[in-house]
Order: C-alpha cells, then structure tokens, then sequence
C-alpha cells in the first residue's frame, strides 16, 4: 500500500510551496466500482446528467451536482468476459451519447433510457472516441480500434467507414483532436509505431513524431490560448523498459516539446479551461503553466487509487468530478494549492511493476520489473474474478531490472490484473498490482 507522498518519489517532484492550504477530495458517489470514463450531458431545455462507464459493471447515470448514481444498461449486451466500457463521449445534440467498448459502440438518444448497438461497417473493440466538424458544415466522429485502425461515421454513428490511408500500423491506442473554431480539425493517432496526424478529416494519415520520444502514447489533450492558438498535449508510458512523460505541440504535430514532467508513466490528461491535469503513476498532477511547472492535488483520495491510475477530471459549474478505480471524486476549483512543483530527470531506485506493452495485446505481452535489492517475487496474473491464471515468477531475485513474457493464447478476451509482490531479506515488502487488457 503506498501513501498519496509516493507520487514525489515517483516522479522526482521537487516542491516549492507559495501558498498551499490544501482542501481535499470529498466521495461523489459509486464507492468500490472502478470507473473507466465520465461524461456530461445535458437535455435539451432540461436538466445536465453525468454518464460513468465501468469496468466490467455497465453505465450509471446521476443528475448533474447530485451523488446518487443509477444504471442505465438498458440495450446493453455486456458481460464479464466483455471487459467494460473504454469511452464515453458526446456528438450531435447533447442527448446523444456513445460507449465505445468490445463489442463496438452503443448509442443512446434519451439521456440514457434505452442503448442501441452503432456499429454498422464497423468491426472490433473500440478504445477511443473523438468527435469534430467535418469541414462542409457538420460533424464527424471518429473511433479508434486494435487491429482494425480507424473508422469514421458521419451520420450519428448509424453507418461507419474505414480511414486508415497511410497510418503504419492498424493497433490504434488512442486519438486526439486539435479544432479551430468550425474549420476542418486536425486529427491525432496513437498506434504502436508512432502518432500519425490527418488535416482531411482522416481520409490520409502522416507520421508527425518530430521531437516525440517514444511510440506509445496513451493519451491526448488540448488546450486552447485563443486566436487559434492551441497547445495539443501528450501523455506517454512504458515503452520497452523507458519512461517519456508528457510532450507538447504548438504547430499541430509538426514538432513536440517535452515538458515539466519527464521519465514518468502518463495514463490520462485533460485540459479544463487553461488548466491541465495528468494521470501519472500513483497521483494527479495540474499545471496552470501549459506544462511547465506541476502541482500534486491527491488530497484526500484513497491511498490506492494510483496502483491503477485515474482518469482526469470533468468540470460542472465550479467543481471537478474525478473518475477513478474507486468510485467518483468531487472538489471545488477554487481549493486547488498555488504552490508549484517541478520536475527532475530521474527515477528513484525502488520497487516498480511497469505497464505491461502492448497493451491491449493479442495474444502475448512484456512485463518488466524492479527491486532495488534481492528479494523473494512473486508475479501472478488474475482474471476480472481474481482467479489466477498464470504464475510467471515465483524465486528469489537480483537486485536490478527484470521481464516475464506472458502468452495468454489459451484465455479469452477481457481484463487480467498482473500483480508483483517482493519481498526482501530485509524491510518492508512491497505490492504493486496493473491492468491488462487481451484484446481478439
């Protein structure tokens, strides 16, 4: 078990506090379901609702600034083996709604009443959804797939097609959208050979890793300054036994920065107004500086969350509601420190479990490791039902940083739990647990 303090030894924060009388996170509902994405949406002259997609449990739904959550699976043909939801977003009126997920996509157009499966021309998990103008005046939504590439529907979601012209690999993690008032966006995808870039709507893609380290992207965020000035941002992880931190655009992907935070594993950004938060390895970062200087805001969250990492926050009104592997978290932003924290080059020496990569995977992964003395490690898979289902490492072990490949021909799609446990001659043992995902 780690304190929220794990996240300045994570990362190698150095604080420099101006001012930090620090509120905290307060429970929003949904104690003990682990939660993959928060949307909001409105009806149309009636009231704002948010939409939670889980692991393995469906969606809920809750009136906007209230903390009870209801199901709404109605249409909704998930199971365990199913894995979850990936995505959430909204596209056309606010009444719509999509759920990317295994099985594709599901749409509800009545505020979540009724689901109905959008996946006509469309084939595999869908792990990512973004939606922008088109260029002629309306609207398109693009979907990212593993082993299918990119598909785009610009009809609601009723039919979709393949764009995959040009992109090096069809294994897409993630997208990310830079829009300039109603012109034609500029489309961002993350596949396991590089970030590919699209100025036609994703008719074409072209490599644009200028300055980006690494090739696993996990994820996007923009920010806009005005007068088409966008900073487009974006998270990277384990990539072969490295870290890479967060990288930045200014130019629509012709050259990426790095930032104040470097060598450390990013699962999830998201810009809220000139702010940006980041899901880093055990904590919740923001920078109110385009990326340059960072605080910690994990205040009153529970000491676990960060073993799976959070997604970032959605604002309503003047609060944040956090969606995180316990449930949603709420707090006001006008209780966020002012103090700054900056970022060093440097890991510690200490007990890590790295995200496995791929991931997602079919049918086999790398899980690299570390222990900083000899120890006796045990490293285990689970499935979603916490039976185990390998045993990769059970001996005593070197000081230093080792791999287990894992072949999960034999097992079905959905969500594994890979858990390391050391235990050295001497000191505390230590328990570090990650996600996998066995995609088909």
């Amino acid at each position: 078990m780690k304190d929220t303090s794990t996240i300045f030894l994570t990362i190698s924060l150095q604080c420099i506090f101006l001012s930090l009388v620090e509120c905290q996170w307060v429970r929003g509902g949904l104690a003990g379901t682990s939660i993959s994405g928060l949307v909001l949406a409105s009806e149309i002259s009636g009231p704002s609702y948010f939409f939670a997609g889980t692991n393995g449990n469906g969606i809920y739904r809750c009136t906007a600034g209230d903390t009870s959550w209801t199901p709404v699976d109605s249409g909704l043909t998930l199971s365990l083996t199913d894995y979850g939801i990936f995505t959430l977003t909204l596209s056309g009126t606010t009444t719509n709604v999509f759920a990317g997920c295994s099985r594709g996509v599901y749409r509800t157009t009545d505020i979540g009443a009724s689901w109905e499966a959008a996946n006509s021309g469309l084939q595999g998990s869908v792990t990512s959804l973004v939606v922008g103008p088109n260029g002629i005046g309306g609207s398109s939504i693009l979907a990212s797939t593993f082993f299918w590439g990119v598909y785009r529907s610009t009809d609601n979601g009723s039919s979709w097609t393949q764009t995959n012209s040009g992109l090096g690999s069809l294994n897409v993690y993630t997208l990310g959208i830079v829009i300039e008032g109603t012109s034609q966006p500029v489309l961002f995808a993350s596949t396991d050979v590089g970030v590919y870039r699209s100025t036609d709507n994703g008719a074409s893609w072209n490599l644009a890793n200028s300055g980006l380290e690494g090739t696993y992207v996990t994820c996007f965020a923009a920010i806009s300054k005005g007068n088409g000035d966008t900073h487009l941002f974006a998270g990277t992880s384990t990539n072969s036994g490295s870290f890479r931190g967060i990288f930045v655009t200014t130019n629509n992907g012709s050259s990426w920065d790095s930032t104040g935070i470097n060598n450390a594993e990013v699962y999830d950004l998201a810009g809220i107004g000139t702010d940006l938060f980041a899901s880093v390895y055990n904590g919740l970062v923001r920078s109110t500086d385009y990326g340059a200087t960072w605080n910690v805001v994990n205040t009153g969250l529970t000491a676990d969350f960060g073993i799976y990492g959070v997604a970032t926050p959605v604002q309503y009104g003047s609060k944040l509601f956090l969606a995180t592997w316990d449930g949603i978290w709420q707090r006001p932003l006008s209780d966020f420190p002012t103090g700054v924290v900056r970022s060093s080059a440097q890991l510690p020496d200490q007990c890590r479990l790295e995200q496995n990569f791929p991931n997602p995977f079919n049918p086999a992964t790398t899980i690299s490791f570390s222990i900083p003395t000899n120890a006796f490690v045990s490293l285990r898979i689970f499935d979603a039902l916490g039976r185990e289902v390998a045993n990769l490492c059970s001996e005593e072990m070197p000081e230093g940083t080792h791999t287990r490949h894992w072949n999960a021909a034999t097992c079905a799609s959905g969500v594994y739990f890979c858990r390391l446990q050391a235990q050295p001659t001497s000191g505390s043992s230590f328990t570090d647990t990650r996600k996998l995902i066995l995609l088909r």
